[in-house]
């Protein structure tokens, strides 16, 4: 249809949030093609950043999860995996030995440290089963105002509906600050031009 396209994965990391959500991002323009080469990026924070010092925090008891001797954060992602809630494990349809996969790998029963990123928040939790490790060793969940941060919206931003379907709703989000970076670049390319010509006509009609 003579559109010029190009697509990037963009995550969320590289635009100052702690949180590891790649997401492929597709321009297609009439005109040039688009330049990824000009998004801006951030520096790269990690979790403990963006958490609240006080506040009601929903703790985990000891006896309630499993660390991980000697985790290791991996590299790329910035994703410090630590350890596991003690839930049952599923067995339907696993395996035989493969049984506590069903249980570590579900991402509402593990824990990531603060010293690291976040995963990408899901849209499928109502209930907000997003579990951190702090520096004292403690485990509590994940609030819902921590949760608007690392998608970078901000502090005033008006949530209308239940926690549940906040908790829902910005799983479905986009990350704030990536797709600033995204609008940025196209204004830049696209739109630039068009802006200075549209001043440079209304100084000579003036």
């Amino acid at each position: 249809m003579g559109y010029a396209v190009e697509w990037k994965l963009l995550n969320a990391l590289d635009y100052g949030v702690p949180q590891n959500r790649e997401r492929i991002i597709i321009i297609a323009s009439k005109e040039d093609v688009f330049n990824f080469d000009m998004l801006v990026n951030s520096k790269r924070r990690i979790l403990v950043d963006a958490l609240d010092t006080h506040g009601n925090f929903e703790y985990l008891e000891e006896k309630d999860y499993t660390l991980i001797e000697n985790p290791i954060v991996q590299k790329k992602s910035g994703l410090f995996f630590v350890g596991y809630r003690n839930k049952s494990i599923r067995k339907a349809g696993v395996r035989p030995g493969t049984e506590h996969l069903s249980r570590v790998h579900k991402q509402p029963n593990r824990i990531y440290s603060v010293m690291g990123t976040h995963p990408t928040l899901p849209s499928q939790e109502t209930s907000g089963r997003f579990w951190i490790l702090l520096p004292d060793n403690r485990v509590r969940k994940l609030t819902i105002d921590e949760c608007f941060r690392i998608m970078g919206f901000p502090s005033d931003f008006v949530r209308p509906s239940s926690v549940g379907e906040q908790y829902k709703q910005i799983g479905n989000s986009v990350c704030v600050p990536m797709v600033e970076a995204v609008a940025s670049a196209i204004m830049q390319q696209y739109f630039a031009r068009e802006q200075v010509n549209f001043y440079e006509s209304f100084r000579i009609a003036k």
